[in-house]
Formats: C-alpha cells, structure tokens, sequence
C-alpha cells in the first residue's frame, strides 16, 4: 500500500500528482480516439495543458470541495448523500466544467470574448453528459467510499470522463483546423 502511505503522508501532493498523470495519459487516450496521433503525432501542447489542469487546478479544487461539503453535510445516511451529490451537481460540477473549458481557450491563446462564445456553445452540452454520468458516481463516492479515499475513487472515475471532455474541448479546434487548411 505504498500510495495510501503517500495519501496519508503528503495528500495534497498525492493527489495532485495522481490527476496530473490521470488528465495525461486520458488526453494521450484521448488523441487517438479523435485521431490526433494518426494525423500529426503526439500533441505535446495539448497533453501539457491537460495535465497542468489535472494536477495543478483541478486536483486543488477537488480536495478542497470535498473538505468543504463533508464539514458541512457530515453524515452518510441516505438524506446526506443526495443533498452531497446535488450540490456537487449543482455547484461543483458546473463552476469546475466551465473553468476547464476556459483555461482551455486562454491556454491556447485566445480572448475572453472566445472563452465566453466557446461557454456559451459548450457548457450546455458538457453539463447534459455530466449529469448522466456523475450523480450515479457520487450516490456511491458519499454513501459508500470513506473520505479520505473519495479522491481516489474519483479520479478512477475521472479516467473515462476526462477522455470525454479532452476530446470534447479539442473536437471543435481540429475541426477549424481542418477548414482552414481546405481554404
């Protein structure tokens, strides 16, 4: 059990560590679904970006939202866990989704008016997914996972999430590129 020594020893860097490699090796997944490998190659850039949101602001974030919502709905009865995975759906879940998908236009250099048009069109679409998947994710996470291994169990369900909203927030940019290079 070298990791839960890890968590237990240094848990902020842990997890921030285990995302980073989580988002690296999803986006890396990602790019040959989406046929980024077979075109080009390995996106360095992309796969950079990816992983510095995983480890270095989506890990954060997470650790801290859990703190904060398991000071204040500290139970695990049946009450709890949906007043938990609501708010998680309600708040997290959105602010966080709508965080990525702007790092990820001002990471690759674009406006805040891009960011906003890129929210704008996308947001809606990320949160109908999201709320088919995580609810179910997180009935389990607070009803059944200990707390100081929700994290963990997380970013195992992370892995298939985060190849979705990797391919999701690259999609639209290929596609431009492609158009592009026909004109």
């Amino acid at each position: 059990m070298a990791y839960a020594s890890l968590l237990a020893r240094y848990p902020y860097t842990t997890r921030m560590t285990s995302f980073a490699a989580t988002f690296l090796v999803s986006d890396t997944v990602s790019q040959h679904i989406d046929g980024t490998l077979e075109r080009g190659g390995w996106d360095r850039e992309r796969a950079l970006r990816m992983t510095v949101w995983g480890g270095l602001l989506f890990a954060p974030a997470l650790h801290r939202w859990f703190s904060f919502i398991d000071k204040r709905i500290p139970g695990r009865t049946a009450r709890d866990v949906l007043m938990k995975t609501t708010c998680d759906q309600l708040a997290f879940g959105p602010s966080i989704n709508a965080g990525l998908i702007t790092y990820n236009v001002l990471a690759r250099g674009g406006t805040p008016s891009d960011a906003f048009n890129r929210l704008r069109d996308d947001l809606p679409r990320v949160l109908s997914m999201q709320y088919c998947y995580w609810p179910a994710v997180h009935l389990i996470n607070f009803r059944l996972i200990p707390p100081v291994w929700r994290s963990t169990y997380v970013q195992t369900m992370f892995f298939p999430w985060s190849i979705f909203l990797t391919w999701f927030n690259n999609r639209k940019v290929a596609n431009t590129e492609d158009k592009e290079a026909k004109i």
